[in-house]
C-alpha cells in the first residue's frame, strides 16, 4: 500500500502500547527516570494512555525509539532488534498462533505484506513471490520502504517479519538486510529471507 509522501507518516497505538509494556518490564523502577529522559512529545506520549486504534506520527515517537537503543539495548542493534521480536511474539496470542499454523510459512509471510497498512498508514511493503523453501542461495526478497527518515523503524519492521516467520513454524528463518537507505524523506531496506 503507498500513501502520499506529504501525508504524515504514523504508527499505529498498538504498536506503541506494547512497546511501552516490554520498556516498564525491562526497565521496572528505572522507567521513570527513562521517561524523564525523553524529548517533551515523545515523553507526552510515554506518560499517557495510549489508545489501540489511534494514529501516532513516527516523528513524534521515534525518540523514544532512539531512547530504547541507547538505554534497554545499551546501544547494541542486534539487541534492539531482538527486544523487537520478542515484543511482536508477546503480541501473537495463543490463538492467533494456532490460526498461523493453518498456513504455509510463505502464505503468512504474504499475509503479512498484505498488513503493513495496519501498522503503518504510510509506504510501501512487497515480497517476491515465495518459494515453497527459500535459502541463502536463493531466498525470498522483500522491499519495505517509509517516506521518513527512520532507520529503527524499518529494523523493527525485519525484526517484526523474523518473528512472524518464527511464529509460522519457520524455526531456522534467516532474515538480513540486503539494501539500506536512509535520508530525510525516505528509509528504505531491500532484505532477503530463508528457511
Amino acid at each position: 500500500m503507498t500513501r502520499s509522501a506529504t501525508q504524515e507518516c504514523c504508527i499505529k497505538g498498538n504498536n506503541c502500547v506494547a512497546t511501552l509494556a516490554h520498556v516498564r518490564t525491562r526497565l521496572g523502577a528505572g522507567y521513570p527516570a527513562f521517561v524523564e529522559q525523553l524529548p517533551s512529545t515523545a515523553r507526552a506520549h510515554a506518560a499517557r494512555r495510549i489508545l489501540s486504534l489511534e494514529w501516532i506520527p513516527i516523528v513524534e515517537w521515534y525518540p523514544l525509539e532512539e531512547a530504547i537503543l541507547a538505554t534497554v539495548c545499551a546501544g547494541d542493534l542486534g539487541q534492539y532488534r531482538e527486544f523487537t521480536r520478542e515484543i511482536v511474539a508477546d503480541e501473537l496470542n495463543s490463538v492467533y498462533r494456532a490460526f498461523l499454523k493453518l498456513f504455509t510459512v510463505a502464505q503468512v509471510l504474504d499475509k503479512g505484506v498484505r498488513v503493513f497498512g495496519r501498522y503503518f498508514n504510510a509506504g510501501r511493503c512487497e515480497a517476491t513471490v515465495v518459494r515453497r523453501h527459500p535459502t541463502p542461495e536463493d531466498p525470498c526478497v522483500a522491499e519495505v520502504e517509509l517516506p521518513i527518515d527512520a532507520p529503527l523503524v524499518i529494523e523493527g519492521v525485519v525484526a517484526g517479519v523474523e518473528a512472524l516467520l518464527h511464529a509460522a513454524g519457520a524455526g531456522e528463518a534467516l532474515v538480513r538486510i540486503d539494501e539500506f537507505d536512509c535520508r530525510p524523506g525516505r528509509s528504505f531496506a531491500r532484505f532477503l529471507m530463508s528457511w
